[in-house]
């Protein structure tokens, strides 16, 4: 980044500039949860009269609302971090609102 004035406030934005100052800003993300939600239609056969339902989406099956990431984050805490259940659910939620 050049500078464009002197600490005396003369204009430096024309003068030869060399590096003075080198440094990091490290960040991560905030983490937001994708949350998907899935409805599958269906209603009565009118030939048959049995009920049908659509297919689910894949990888979207029913069962545990939560994903592999999700799952392995509390995995890791829980066994290797040794969080007790509590603090892991404060945890959770306090991360990405669950």
């Amino acid at each position: 980044m050049l500078a464009t004035t002197c600490g005396c406030g003369a204009d430096v934005s024309v003068a030869a500039q060399s590096a003075q100052h080198t440094y990091d800003c490290v960040e991560i993300p905030k983490i937001l949860a994708n949350v998907t939600q899935v409805t599958l239609q269906g209603g009565l056969c009118l030939s048959c009269g049995k009920r049908f339902k659509a297919a689910a989406p894949e990888g979207l099956q029913p069962g545990s609302p939560f994903g592999p990431n999700l799952c392995a984050l509390i995995i890791y805490l829980r066994s290797v971090q040794a969080i007790p259940f509590n603090r892991l659910r404060d945890i959770v939620f306090d991360m990405v609102g669950l």
